[in-house]
């Protein structure tokens, strides 16, 4: 498994192109956002949805102890996802963010700060 190791300069740019998204087109993101809690709460990993998004072989970062009907119902999630009119914009974010990892990119999605995701704290004005 390849670690990625990104910059807090490449988390901020990847965390301005997913608020892009949802300001520029909230369903879109909306699915998204369902999507990747989905993944949080059955605790898969992020990975795994990355690799689906990008039509890239998930099977490495499938978890073998979940139930392979709560997988189906999952991916049937995720094919909601990649049937949405305007999937091509979630597939150029984890495309062009994919050196910070998809587990990064999630978590963004999720809320998190770039700051968190690096362990640094965040600055107060």
């Amino acid at each position: 498994m390849m670690i990625a190791l990104s910059s807090i300069d490449e988390l901020h740019a990847a965390k301005n192109k997913i608020e892009q998204l949802n300001d520029s087109r909230p369903a879109l993101f909306d699915t998204l956002l369902h999507v990747v809690s989905l993944t949080k709460q059955m605790q898969l990993r992020y990975e795994y949805l990355g690799c689906l998004v990008m039509g890239e072989n998930p099977t490495k970062h499938v978890n073998r102890h979940i139930r392979m009907s709560l997988l189906k119902l999952y991916q049937q999630e995720v094919q909601s996802l990649q049937h949405h009119p305007e999937t091509e914009e979630v597939i150029r974010l984890f495309s062009t963010y994919k050196d910070i990892g998809y587990q990064n990119i999630c978590k963004l999605v999720l809320g998190e700060s770039p700051e968190s995701l690096k362990g640094v704290p965040e600055r107060r004005f």
